[in-house]
């Protein structure tokens, strides 16, 4: 049974995310995990719903949305880690319309978690800073994120340029490794990184697989079609037919037909018009 740790999402139409991720729901599942979160946006608004101590392990994706009605999202299954983690330390987290979560691990090499999230977070802008909510290096490496493109001048840009952001994720990935790194050698830290903006989504593959997939159209959906003999409106039957949805998917194992490995090393980058390209 396929199964993943994170998914990212766009989509061309609100009121189909149920229905998409439902079509995909026997490779979408949750590979294992303590807890889940899903990021998304409501008028522009991002909103997080993060629950702590449920058992999702082969879970369909679906089952973990709650019904929202969105068209970016990001969904993430914490692995377990025997002990009881607070719904501030589950991913995804956020900042603005910045939304970032992660899968794998840091491999610190004898570094406490202390050392790498102190270093992450050394010399952060106040209003980064204090945006800090919980104890975990992964939500400092995103407030690190956050610096890089506040530096870059692409945190509130309205143009923003995506190589710029791949930059931005490459650099607070060079910060964690320079911080785990032993003497006289490079770190090789095994994590997978997705972020979004509401309108592009970002991804960064140095862990385990990363894969993803443009699905078009939805046929013969369980979720809307009426019983055998009801007649379901042309409106109805236009919006599925007619949607397009780009998923990715971190830590997926095996790989399904049809979607695209991003390779090792690589970023991928989905534009609002569910464009893709490779950096």
């Amino acid at each position: 049974m396929t199964g993943c740790q994170m998914v990212g999402y766009i989509g061309t139409d609100d009121d189909r995310v149920d229905c998409a991720f439902h079509k995909l729901r026997g490779v979408l599942r949750a590979a294992g995990g303590c807890g889940y979160g899903v990021a998304h946006y409501t008028d522009e608004a991002l909103l997080l719903n993060r629950r702590p101590d449920v058992d999702v392990a082969g879970h369909p994706f679906v089952e973990l949305l709650g019904g929202v009605r969105t068209r970016v999202l990001i969904a993430h299954a914490f692995p377990h880690g025997g002990d009881e983690v607070q719904a501030r330390d589950l991913h995804p987290f956020k900042f603005r319309s910045w939304a970032f979560a992660m899968t794998g691990a840091f491999g610190s090499r004898g570094v406490a978690d202390e050392v790498l999230r102190a270093g992450l977070v050394r010399d952060l802008p106040d209003f980064i800073l204090r945006d800090l909510k919980g104890h975990t290096c992964a939500e400092a490496l995103f407030h690190r994120f956050l610096a890089q493109l506040h530096q870059a001048g692409q945190l509130d840009a309205r143009d923003r340029q995506p190589a710029a952001v791949v930059r931005a994720l490459r650099s607070a990935l060079d910060l964690a490794a320079t911080t785990v790194a032993r003497p006289g050698s490079a770190a090789r830290l095994q994590v997978n990184l997705l972020a979004t903006d509401g309108i592009c989504m970002y991804a960064l593959r140095t862990g385990a697989t990363v894969a993803h997939h443009l699905d078009e159209g939805i046929a013969d959906c369980d979720l809307c079609y009426g019983e055998v003999g009801t007649v379901d409106s042309f409106a109805l039957r236009e919006s599925h037919q007619r949607f397009r949805g780009l998923f990715v998917a971190a830590d997926i194992d095996p790989v399904p037909p049809g979607w695209k490995l991003l390779e090792e090393g690589a970023a991928l980058v989905v534009d609002e018009n569910l464009q893709t390209k490779v950096y």
